[in-house]
């Protein structure tokens, strides 16, 4: 992350914070949005170390929400100091 950060990749984008009435992250509505646009079958790749990448056909939401949550606090302990 701290990498990212120094090359000015913005990790913390407002629009990741944004929930439905649910408290569901709209993010994750919009996966579900594209992989009905797919046709079904959502193929997310991911990276898998230097130069190498996976391919998931499955989202784990909980862990994204935690993700968002984390970038969040990061964001916010930054802004503290």
């Amino acid at each position: 992350i701290d990498a990212l950060e120094r090359t000015g990749f913005v990790l913390q984008h407002p629009e990741l914070q944004q929930r439905l009435g649910d408290g569901q992250l709209t993010l994750l509505n919009g996966l579900d949005d594209f992989r009905e646009h797919l046709g079904g079958q959502l193929t997310v790749t991911y990276p898998d170390g230097l130069g190498r990448r996976q391919e998931r056909h499955e989202v784990d939401r909980a862990l994204v929400t935690h993700c968002v949550e984390q970038l969040l606090q990061r964001k916010v302990r930054q802004l503290s100091h």
